[in-house]
């Protein structure tokens, strides 16, 4: 065990300086104490004094100033101010300068081993891993407590597959009690580190506790102290935290070091990270930028930044960032990970793999480079790939926990629950603060709970308990929807499909992330599809019938193409198999994008699916999606997809399956498929001739500040872009200049209110709605082709009273653009609104037509067809709206009713069961169920449905049966 003595001299750099500086007199220090950072005059400091607002700067990481005043004093303190000067360097990024000022210190320091350890840092960010090393042992041969040297040595070892190596270099560590190091943060932050990788190196039973002793015994003293270097202990506490997944704690100590020194890059990505795991990408993002803003050259940051921009999308923007850090370290593990998956996502595998290669000279057996690159490729739902490459990961670092749970990750999204069970209580074991692991544990321990129904293609799991309704509709319902779209595919998945759904967002977003959030109520993997509930109790009421269909035609789609489809495609092609046609609201948005001339690019539009493109980039990418697959079949036929999808299996590449299937590199795709997306929605009545460029615009307007026309469609754009208060300035500006501008009059009605500082009463609003309508009512006639503007003008008539006024406009936006919901539910309205039925039928049924699951609309015309004596049609309306909303026992009532008016007593019998048996109080279901069974012959059912009927309510009429009176 090594002496104190040897622990208090071990500070390594910064314990150099601190040396220094006790040279100094003490009348000297406590002058230089009262010295700020910047001082005004710094002629007249001693050289002593200049030393101390050297480390003064350094500590707060005022680097570039930091670096002057150490060279200030070079001649007074040559090695000092050498160490100083390359410790601000390397502390900028540029590790090879910082080498360079080492390099021209006197043949001396050798002996001296702060500068080894020093040089060894800016070898090892150089990528320079053999002389780092070498470097390092020199440093402890010299002096064996160095701490610094000891565990960056052990974490290169590590980074390198030299595990055995790394354990010996740090066993001395582990030897030394936490009370035994000495006060200084830098040295207790080294401690830590090299404590914790040793943990992460040989696992332990007690791992838990020893990382806790870790956080409480080394860390928290520095923590503590008055040192203003206390930030470097509370960032690796953070950081700690951090890799236990304690994210609340880990942020509130990134937090805190910002407090302490704003300029510590490190904390901000820190949270960057933190934030990327929230699945908050723009607030990752910026705080990235704000890390590059202190460190242009920070290779974590850069990477986080590649890592962000790829998971969007943006290829060119990744490669970019990557090319950064291999600049400066072209050996750096995981940019050339990084590097590979983002080659992977420009369908350029031979790039890849060449930087996988030179992965592998560094070191072949690199768990991080499999686990950075299997990542990537989930990204791209490239499964089988990414399960290779992890189990190899596993393989390779068994110790490592989070490599067994991404790999369980991905067989839990094969439908291999087992062996996900297994692997995840092992990785509980190796890092029991994991929750994602215990999250994913409780999940299949709840799943083993749940009811199970096999059909000939579908493996059924649901709460039997709470969802037990499900069973009447959902195992038909996939049945029909597998034979429905194996015969469009021609493909049938060789394996059952097995379909979970979660009575509560929690479990579901367990299921698919392992952290109790996720925006969806449905995905597929392939193999597995879940849903959430549309039982109201787990909070959620939707169109489950399409949901499923949805994600079953991604799970036939995927095993058809070998996981190869592009993203663009298979959700195209799940939403165009949906039982409604595009909303008209999103056509709305598609010819918005026409005319601001961003239609999404196929090299953009899979990023829009993940953000990359803003918050509506995933609801313009679905619609536009759907819409392609619309032009592939339109231009080549039906027969195209099936082709198209056979050929991604085959080639795994998009633009070489373009250019055979198609005769078209992407380029042409997207030409081809903008000038036919026009003429389609020109067809539907909507205006999608593109506006001239916002460069040419603005360049009218600063030629001539009265063109209200160009600041009016400059107003246009800003709206569609979503520039909101852009927009109302343009508007505004066009307005004073003619009030009668079209564009912005449309643009000032489509806008939001501004919003009040002071809550709006009644009066309020119904004045500013009398205002609205009266300046949108010159629409009529500036925009009279417009169903959009036309719509504008009768919606606030229908807010401000104006019925027949409205209906009117209504009838014109139907002439124009025949697919306008919102004018059919309005005319619908306004006709059953007087119980004028015969009018009000054909434009609900319409309105259905469009938005097949719409309960208002199916319930109104079940409600028509009672009125007019037509039970058969109500039944078929009353059938879709229970299927829609199963846990509605109004809705079962209401369809017996129905079969017992049409004189079908036997299919009453279904939904009068249901009634009963999730009602048993109900006198009335009871009494209609009696009359049911009693019409049917049969005569105990009746009497013992009859007898519940009248134990609720003396005087039900179920008494009929029991005294035996005729029907």
């Amino acid at each position: 065990m090594m002496a104190f003595d040897d622990w208090r001299r071990a500070g390594g750099v910064l314990a150099a300086l601190t040396c220094a500086l006790a040279a100094c007199a003490a009348s000297s220090a406590a002058a230089v104490a009262r010295q700020d950072v910047a001082p005004s005059d710094e002629s007249a400091l001693s050289p002593e004094a200049r030393l101390a607002q050297a480390q003064r700067r350094l500590d707060q990481s005022f680097f570039e100033l930091a670096q002057k005043s150490f060279e200030q004093v070079a001649e007074a303190y040559p090695l000092a101010a050498a160490l100083g000067a390359a410790q601000c360097l390397v502390e900028r990024g540029l590790p090879r300068d910082a080498l360079a000022r080492l390099e021209v210190l006197p043949g001396s320091v050798a002996r001296d081993a702060n500068w080894h350890t020093l040089r060894a840092r800016c070898q090892r960010e150089l990528g320079d891993y053999d002389a780092a090393l070498d470097a390092w042992r020199a440093a402890l041969a010299l002096d064996a407590g160095n701490v610094e040297a000891r565990a960056r040595s052990a974490d290169l070892l590590s980074y390198l597959g030299r595990r055995d190596e790394a354990i010996a270099v740090l066993r001395p560590l582990a030897a030394i009690a936490a009370d035994a190091l000495p006060d200084d943060p830098f040295v207790r932050v080294h401690a830590a580190r090299g404590r914790l990788l040793l943990l992460s190196l040989e696992p332990t039973e007690d791992i838990a506790e020893r990382t806790t002793e870790v956080l409480h015994a080394v860390l928290q003293p520095a923590m503590r102290s008055s040192d203003r270097r206390r930030w470097i202990a509370t960032l690796a506490s953070a950081e700690l935290l951090a890799s236990k997944h304690n994210r609340v704690e880990a942020r509130g100590d990134y937090e805190t070091v910002i407090k302490l020194n704003p300029r510590v890059a490190d904390a901000y990505v820190g949270l960057a990270g933190l934030d990327a795991a929230a699945e908050k990408p723009d607030a990752a993002r910026a705080q990235v930028l704000k890390a590059l803003e202190m460190c242009p050259g920070h290779a974590a940051a850069l990477l986080r930044l590649a890592a962000i921009r790829l998971s969007e999308g943006a290829i060119d923007d990744a490669r970019g960032a990557v090319a950064r850090v291999l600049e400066t370290n072209p050996r750096d593990l995981d940019a050339l990970a990084l590097a590979a998956g983002i080659e992977y996502e420009a369908e350029q595998p031979e790039l890849a793999e060449q930087r996988l290669r030179e992965a592998a000279s560094v070191n072949p057996r690199s768990a991080r480079v499999n686990a950075t690159v299997a990542s990537c490729l989930l990204q791209q739902r490239h499964f089988r790939r990414a399960e290779e490459l992890l189990a190899q990961a596993v393989e390779f670092e068994p110790h490592i926990a989070e490599l067994k749970v991404a790999l369980a990750d991905i067989w839990l999204l094969r439908g291999q629950e087992d062996r996900a069970r297994a692997v995840l209580k092992e990785s509980r074991l190796a890092d029991p603060f994991n929750e994602r692991v215990v999250n994913m544990l409780n999940m299949l321990y709840g799943l083993e709970a749940m009811k199970r129904i096999e059909t000939e293609h579908f493996v059924l799991r649901y709460s039997g308990e709470q969802d037990a309704l499900l069973e009447q509709f959902v195992p038909d319902w996939l049945e029909r929807t597998h034979d429905e779209i194996v015969a469009v595919f021609g493909h049938a998945p060789a394996r059952r499909t097995l379909v979970e759904i979660f009575p509560s967002y929690g479990q579901l977003a367990i299921r698919l992330s392992g952290r109790p959030w996720v925006a969806t109520v449905g995905a597929s993997s392939g193999p597995v599809v879940v849903m959430r509930s549309p039982n109201p109790k787990s909070g959620a009421v939707f169109e489950w019938p399409d949901v499923l269909r949805h994600e079953y035609v991604h799970t036939v789609t995927l095993d058809m193409s070998g996981d190869f489809v592009p993203r663009w495609l298979t959700e195209g092609l799940a939403c165009s198999h949906q039982l409604a046609p595009s909303a008209w609201t999103d056509l709305v948005r598609i010819a918005d994008d026409l005319r601001a001339r961003r239609l999404l690019t196929l090299r953009r539009i899979n990023g829009a699916f993940l953000g990359a493109e803003g918050t509506d980039g995933g609801p313009r990418a679905y619609t536009q999606a759907r819409l392609m697959v619309d032009f592939l079949r339109a231009t080549w036929g039906d027969e195209i997809i099936p082709r198209l999808l056979r050929e991604f299996a085959r080639l795994e590449r998009e633009a070489r399956v373009l250019k055979e299937v198609l005769a078209l590199d992407q380029d042409a795709f997207d030409a081809r498929f903008a000038e036919w997306c026009t003429a389609q929605l020109r067809r539907a009545g909507l205006k999608v001739e593109p506006y001239p460029p916002e460069a040419e615009l603005t360049a009218r307007v600063a030629v001539d500040e009265k063109d209200a026309a160009a600041r009016g469609m400059l107003a246009a754009l800003r709206r569609i872009h979503g520039d909101v208060e852009a927009a109302r300035r343009l508007s505004d500006q066009a307005l004073v200049l003619d009030p009668r501008q079209p564009d912005a009059v449309l643009t000032a009605a489509l806008l939001p209110p501004v919003k009040s500082e002071e809550p709006e009463t009644p009066q309020d609003v119904e004045l500013r709605l009398e205002e609205a309508f009266t300046f949108s009512r010159p629409l009529l006639s500036l925009c009279a082709d417009d169903p959009v503007a036309l719509w504008c003008v009768a919606d606030l008539a229908l807010h401000t009273d104006r019925d027949e006024f409205a209906a009117d406009v209504c009838e014109q936006i139907l002439r124009i653009a025949p697919r306008c919901t919102s004018a059919m539910a309005a005319l619908a309205r306004a006709h059953l609104s007087v119980l004028d039925y015969e009018l009000a039928y054909p434009y609900l049924r319409d309105w259905i037509r469009q938005e097949p699951h719409n309960a208002e609309a199916l319930d109104r015309l079940v409600t028509i067809c009672q009125e007019q004596n037509e039970p058969a049609r109500a039944v078929a309306w009353m059938e879709r709206l229970v299927r829609l909303e199963p846990f509605n026992i109004d809705h079962h009532e209401r369809l017996a009713q129905l079969y017992v008016a049409a004189h079908d007593d036997s299919s009453a019998l279904r939904p009068l069961q249901v009634v009963v048996q999730q009602r048993p109080e109900s006198e009335s279901g009871w009494a209609l169920l009696a009359d049911v069974y009693d019409r049917l012959g049969r005569r105990d059912d009746a009497v013992k449905a009859a007898e519940r009927a009248v134990a609720i309510n003396a005087d039900s009429p179920a008494q009929r049966i029991l005294a035996g009176e005729p029907r």
